[in-house]
């Protein structure tokens, strides 16, 4: 501690810029290379995505309009990147913003960076056909976003009384709209691929007992189908608390299922069309759910607010004034 700063969280917080700053880096050109094959954009992968895209195609596969995804996603990033760098200048009266309370410690940089890192490398490994290799590192990817997001949760609400008692309204919303829902959107977008990468290497990756597209497709509708439909039972009873406000896996688990439909409209005769449209449905009827949930429920919560502020402001008369006001006072 130096004045009251914290080093291994300003550390842990700029070696997460220099790693997201990279790992933008690789997904930007990446996603130019698969477009358009630019001899300005660094070849960082040796053929693009384009053609191991080719290579492993499922019925299940994505639509090419889903690519820029990775683009809004990371670019989401940036938003609580830059709230916690700020945060390293900004003092309160009890210290620095960052440390006092501790917004996003240690553990949600370290996490992030990890999540980065191994989605950044199952970029390269599904570019080289090393299928079983990018599944190891997604499911990474995947545990460590999921890691990281919790920590912000329990960071928050380890540090919501105190924020309250300071009077940081905007930086509660800044940790509820900016931070978990960019993160929450991360570790969605990357958990939904890791099940696409599965379904990859039970079709492409195995030497032996390879299963045929269409089963392996299957398996990762349903896998994506029950992990859709416990964040959504948990998200609106157990977890509700912590993520009443975090809206943004709705949306990228409607995107997913959107670009597996419209991958090769239509195909209405298919099972797995079927099911994949089935999928999307329950998506945006869950964001519908999920909107008059949040309506419903923060009404009486923003009363209760309003009254606690009143109670607050209200001050008891001075003691030298309590027998006048007794006297003025109808009897």
């Amino acid at each position: 501690m130096v004045e009251g700063h914290s080093v291994g969280v300003v550390v842990a917080g700029v070696v997460s810029a220099v790693v997201f700053s990279g790992g933008l880096v690789v997904n930007v050109c990446d996603l130019v290379l698969h477009f358009n094959n630019s001899p300005l954009v660094p070849n960082l992968l040796r053929v693009g995505l384009s053609n191991a895209t080719a290579l492993y195609t499922l019925p299940v596969s994505l639509a090419d309009w889903s690519r820029p995804v990775w683009g809004v996603v990371y670019a989401c990033q940036s938003f609580w990147l830059l709230f916690a760098l700020v945060n390293y200048c900004r003092k309160t009266a009890t210290g620095p913003a960052y440390n006092n309370p501790k917004l996003l410690p240690v553990p949600v940089h370290v996490f992030f960076s990890l999540t980065v890192l191994t989605q950044t490398g199952w970029l390269v490994m599904m570019d080289r056909g090393h299928v079983l290799f990018a599944l190891i590192l997604v499911l990474m990817s995947s545990c460590c976003s999921i890691i990281c997001v919790c920590e912000s949760y329990r960071a928050l609400a380890a540090t919501l009384p105190i924020l309250q008692s300071q009077e940081r309204t905007c930086d509660v919303w800044v940790m509820r709209l900016l931070v978990q829902n960019p993160l929450a959107l991360l570790a969605t977008w990357v958990t939904l691929h890791a099940t696409l990468t599965f379904a990859l290497f039970l079709t492409f990756g195995m030497k032996e007992h390879r299963v045929m597209p269409e089963t392996g497709s299957l398996v990762q509708l349903c896998t994506v189908g029950f992990l859709v439909f416990a964040y959504v039972l948990m998200d609106l009873t157990i977890l509700d608390q912590h993520t009443r406000f975090v809206v943004l896996p709705y949306i990228g688990m409607a995107l997913f299922s959107a670009a597996q439909l419209t991958k090769d409209w239509p195909s209405a005769h298919s099972p797995v069309f079927i099911l994949v449209a089935g999928l999307t449905a329950f998506t945006f009827l869950a964001i519908f759910v999920k909107a008059v949930a949040l309506m419903c429920r923060y009404a009486p919560h923003a009363g209760e607010g309003e009254a606690i502020s009143l109670n607050i402001v209200t001050r008891p008369l001075a003691s030298d004034l309590e027998e006048e006001t007794y006297l003025l006072r109808d009897k």
